[in-house]
């Protein structure tokens, strides 16, 4: 009856023993997952942040290129009625010269 007894009190420890392991492996995988969730939200946090970066240099790179397009566009205009105003005065100096000549022809 000892001898059960001690084989019943050996079986209990081998299982709290088994239970016991199966609890810590268990916790160490449950770790493990803990660290690569954390690992995976950390990169996705950093790609997230490059990409925002590039987004903004991007609109920055835009916004540039619209202002330079903006001021050429401007330049442009301004020569063009600087051309305008010198082909107008042109004009008028060629009409006034026409008109003296023909007051001249009449006075002579």
């Amino acid at each position: 009856a000892a001898k059960a007894a001690a084989l019943a009190k050996a079986l209990k420890d081998a299982e709290a023993r088994v239970e016991k392991a199966v609890k810590a492996e268990a916790a160490k995988k449950e770790k493990e997952a803990a660290k690569v969730a954390k690992a995976a939200n950390e990169k996705a946090e950093r790609e997230a942040a490059v990409r925002a970066k590039a987004e903004k240099e991007e609109a920055a790179a835009r916004a540039k290129a619209d202002k330079e397009a903006a001021l050429a566009a401007e330049r442009e205009a301004a020569a063009k009625a600087k051309e305008e105003k010198a082909a107008f005065a042109a004009a008028e100096r060629e009409a006034a010269a026409k008109a003296k000549a023909e007051k001249d022809a009449v006075a002579a």
